[in-house]
C-alpha cells in the first residue's frame, strides 16, 4: 500500500508539528475520497485474478485501518484542545471544584457530540477514538504496539480498541508487553487471527489483573439495553453478575419447562420470554398463576414465586435491596409499565397505513398500533398539529405560564431533545430556558426546550448555545430599535433553535414534524455544520410564517 507513514502526500510527522498543514492535509484527503476510480468488471478466470482480488481486499482493509489511525489521532486532539481551553477558563474565573468537574465534563461530552454531528460514528466510537488519541498523547508507551499495528494494517480499530481498553487497568509498560504478546506472529509467521487475537488477549489479562477487578470494572458498567429489530419485536437485554444472571436464566427455564408440561402449546423459548415479560412488566406473570390458559392476562391477585436462592455472597447486592427499596417506594404496589405509541388519525381510522411511533425506541405497523388502541387500559390523548407544518399546536388546552399542561405542551411540541443530531425522547429530559432565566429568559413555551439531561449541561456549561433562528425571532438581550434606544427582544422556541458549538459550528433544529417524522431537523442544515443563506436550490428561502397561534 506504500509508506504508512505517509498522509495523501505529506509526511504525518510533519502534519502533526505543522497546524499550517492542516487545511492541505484535509484537502488530499478529500480529492482522495472525490476520486472516482473507472468502473471495471471483476472476472475470476484463472488462479491469479482470485489472488488478486484476494490483493485488493487486503489493501483496503490495510487503508481502511491506517485512516482510521488517522481518526483517533484528529479525535485526540480534539479532546485534548476542548479540555486545556476549559480548564484555562476555569483557572482565569477561579471555579470551585464541583463546578470544575461539571464544566469538565461537559467540555469531553459536547465536543464528543460534535465529533458524532461532523462523522456520523456512534456516541461510543467517537468516544473511544478521542480518549484513546489522547490516551496516545499523553501515555505513548501504554499504546505503541496497538496503534502500530493499526497504522500498518495488521489489525482494524475495533481490535486495536479492544486491546487498549482491555489493557487500561494495567501499567503502561505492561500494557504494552501484552499488546506485543497478543499480536506476535504465529508460529509459521502469519498475522494472527482476529479469534486468535482475542483468545491470547483473554488468557494475558487473566494472568495480569486479579478477577475481582475485572468483575467489578464490569458490575460498575451493568445496565438495561433494548434493541428493536425489523420484524416488529424486541430484545431486552439486563447485565449483572454471572451467577445472577444465569440463576435468573435457570429460573425461567424451569418455570416455562413446568407450564409446557403441563400442556402448554408454546415453546420453552417462547414461554421463557413471556414469562420474563410478565414477571417484570406486572410483579407476577398470569401464566404462573393459571396455568389452564396458556394465554398470558390478567388474573386475580397472585402470590409471586418464591427466590430460587436466598443469598448472594459475591459482593453483588443489589439483589438483595431491590425489592425492600421498591416496596418503600411503592407502598401501595408497583406502578404499571407505559408505553406510549404515536399514530396519526387516519391511521388510526383505517382510512392510511401510516405506522405508529413508540416514542424513543422507533416505528410500528398501522394494523399493530390500531390494536393497541382499543386494547384494555390503553389511554387516548389529543394531540391537535399544524397541516402545514406538521408540529404540534396544542396538547388539550392552551397554556400561558409554567404548569403541568405547559410541559405536556412543550414535550409534544418537541418529542425529542432539540439538541442536533439527538433523539433523546422528550418524556426523559429537561425544560430548559433557551435564553438562560438568570439573564431574563422568561419561563415560558416560547422560552422553554425539550433538552435531554447531557445537551442541557452542555447549554448550562457553556459550551454549546441555542438560540432562536432568524425571521423575528432572536435571543439577544437586547435589540436597538429604530430610534436608537433598546428593548428587550423575543424569544420563540415554537420556531427553529440554531445551536453554536464550541469549535464554532452552527446547527439548525426545528420542532418536531409529525407530518415528517423522520427528520427533526432543518432541511436546510449542511454536512459542515452551517446552514446555508438561501435555499439549498439556490432560492431565497420562503418566509417565516411566525409561531403558531395558541
Amino acid at each position: 500500500m506504500g509508506d504508512p507513514n505517509i498522509v495523501a502526500g505529506l509526511p504525518v510527522a510533519q502534519c502533526a508539528t505543522r497546524p499550517g498543514s492542516l487545511p492541505d492535509v484535509r484537502a488530499r484527503l478529500s480529492e482522495l475520497r472525490r476520486t472516482r476510480p473507472p468502473t471495471m468488471t471483476i472476472a475470476l478466470d484463472d488462479i491469479d485474478s482470485a489472488d488478486e482480488v484476494i490483493s485488493v481486499l487486503a489493501e483496503v482493509e490495510a487503508a481502511k485501518a491506517w485512516l482510521d489511525r488517522l481518526s483517533v489521532t484528529a479525535a485526540g486532539a480534539l479532546l485534548s484542545w476542548s479540555e486545556d481551553r476549559t480548564r484555562a477558563d476555569l483557572n482565569h474565573y477561579g471555579a470551585t471544584a464541583t463546578e470544575r468537574a461539571q464544566t469538565m465534563t461537559h467540555a469531553r461530552t459536547s465536543i464528543i457530540d460534535e465529533i458524532c454531528l461532523a462523522t456520523g460514528l456512534a456516541r461510543g466510537d467517537a468516544t473511544a477514538r478521542a480518549e484513546t488519541g489522547v490516551l496516545a498523547r499523553r501515555e505513548p508507551d501504554r499504546t505503541t504496539s496497538a496503534l502500530a499495528a493499526l497504522t500498518t494494517g495488521q489489525i482494524g480499530w475495533w481490535r486495536a480498541r479492544t486491546i487498549i481498553t482491555g489493557c487500561t487497568p494495567l501499567p503502561a509498560d505492561q500494557a504494552n508487553d501484552v499488546a506485543s504478546a497478543v499480536l506476535r506472529p504465529t508460529r509459521d509467521g502469519t498475522t494472527p487471527s482476529p479469534r486468535l487475537i482475542a483468545d491470547r488477549l483473554a488468557k494475558e489479562l487473566k494472568k495480569r489483573i486479579p478477577g475481582r477487578v475485572r468483575r467489578a470494572e464490569a458490575l460498575g458498567r451493568r445496565d438495561t439495553s433494548v434493541r428493536l429489530g425489523d420484524d416488529d419485536t424486541a430484545t431486552l437485554g439486563i447485565g449483572g453478575s454471572t451467577e445472577r444472571v444465569t440463576a435468573a436464566h435457570d429460573r425461567l427455564d424451569r418455570l416455562a419447562r413446568r407450564l409446557r408440561h403441563a400442556g402448554d402449546p408454546r415453546t420453552l423459548a417462547q414461554l421463557r420470554a413471556d414469562i420474563g415479560l410478565d414477571l417484570l412488566l406486572h410483579g407476577h406473570s398470569p401464566a404462573l398463576c393459571d396455568t389452564t390458559d396458556p394465554a398470558p392476562r390478567r388474573t386475580a391477585p397472585c402470590t409471586p414465586p418464591a427466590p430460587d436462592h436466598a443469598s448472594h455472597t459475591t459482593g453483588d447486592t443489589t439483589g438483595d435491596t431491590t425489592g425492600a427499596a421498591l416496596r418503600a417506594a411503592y407502598p401501595g404496589g408497583l406502578p404499571d409499565a407505559h408505553a406510549t405509541v404515536i399514530v396519526p388519525l387516519s391511521s388510526l381510522l383505517g382510512l392510511t397505513s401510516e405506522p405508529g411511533e413508540l416514542v424513543g425506541w422507533g416505528y410500528l405497523p398501522a394494523d399493530l398500533t390500531r390494536d393497541l388502541a382499543v386494547r384494555a387500559g390503553s389511554v387516548w390523548a389529543r394531540l391537535i398539529t399544524d397541516p402545514r407544518t406538521g408540529q404540534a399546536l396544542e396538547l388539550s388546552t392552551p397554556c400561558y405560564r409554567p404548569t403541568a399542561a405547559m410541559a405536556r405542551f412543550i414535550t409534544a411540541r418537541d418529542h425529542r431533545c432539540r439538541a442536533p443530531g439527538c433523539t433523546s425522547p422528550a418524556t426523559t429530559g429537561d425544560l430548559d430556558h433557551v435564553r438562560p432565566f438568570a439573564d431574563g429568559g422568561e419561563t415560558s413555551t416560547t422560552n422553554l426546550a425539550a433538552h435531554c439531561r447531557r445537551h442541557h449541561g452542555h447549554h448550562t456549561s457553556g459550551h454549546w448555545s441555542p438560540a432562536t433562528a432568524p425571521g423575528g425571532m432572536t435571543t439577544t438581550a437586547d435589540a436597538d430599535t429604530a430610534d436608537g434606544t433598546t428593548a428587550n427582544a423575543v424569544t420563540n422556541a415554537n420556531g427553529p433553535l440554531t445551536w453554536s458549538t464550541q469549535t464554532g459550528r452552527r446547527y439548525t433544529t426545528e420542532p418536531h414534524r409529525y407530518s415528517d417524522p423522520d427528520t427533526g431537523e432543518s432541511p436546510d442544515a449542511t454536512l459542515d455544520g452551517r446552514p446555508p443563506a438561501s435555499g439549498t436550490d439556490g432560492s431565497t428561502p420562503p418566509p417565516d410564517p411566525g409561531p403558531p397561534p395558541f
